[in-house]
């Protein structure tokens, strides 16, 4: 059995050396790259995106702790994610797509839809500022290398939110004359107030 000491010593060194130990195997610290770069762009191949990143991580697992889109650094700078569903994609339907995200902008103040392919690929996430949309496959080389040609089909996406977002209901706005007969309530009430200190 492994002494406190080492444990300790162990725990230290993974943090050192940029990794962490997760259900016994060692994983990796999340890192991104750039949507765009010499010979290839793929920010743009989601309508309605604000911001792409290509994550280091090739699995979006929801059974890890921290979640995987929550990896620091994270999404975008953000380990706040939280995960809303998931659209599986038919085989050979993953080129192209539409998303929506439902009302999800309504009740978070960010909605990120991250992309997953399968082997030499890794995840690609987009936020996006619009509920519904058009998407086609990030999966293209470069960046990606992979062997055959491309490119290849989404697997699934799914939607995470972050923040808490503009309130959907913000409830009745006062009309005009419901406002004047509070301020003569409140004017009556400061007059009482008046009488009774002269008295």
């Amino acid at each position: 059995m492994m002494s406190a000491r080492l444990l300790k010593a162990a725990l230290l060194a993974a943090a050192i050396g940029g990794t962490m130990i997760a259900g016994g195997a060692r994983v990796e610290a999340a890192s991104f790259t750039s949507c765009v770069g010499t010979g290839y762009d793929i920010s743009g191949y989601v309508s309605g995106a604000t911001g792409c990143t290509i994550g280091s991580q090739n699995q979006d697992f929801l059974n890890t702790n921290p979640i995987t889109v929550n990896e620091a650094p994270g999404y975008f700078g953000f380990t706040d994610w939280v995960y809303i569903m998931r659209d599986d994609l038919p085989d050979g339907a993953g080129q192209t797509g539409t998303y929506n995200v439902g009302n999800a902008l309504a009740q978070y103040a960010a909605v990120m839809l991250i992309f997953k392919d399968g082997s030499d690929t890794t995840l690609v996430g987009y936020t996006v500022g619009t509920a519904t949309g058009t998407w086609q496959s990030p999966f293209v080389e470069p960046p990606f290398d992979f062997t055959g040609s491309g490119p290849r089909n989404v697997s699934h996406i799914s939607y995470y939110g972050r923040g808490v977002g503009p309130d959907p209901d913000p409830g009745p706005v006062p009309e005009p004359a419901t406002l004047a007969i509070l301020g003569m309530g409140l004017a009556g009430l400061g007059m009482v107030a008046r009488r009774r200190r002269r008295a």
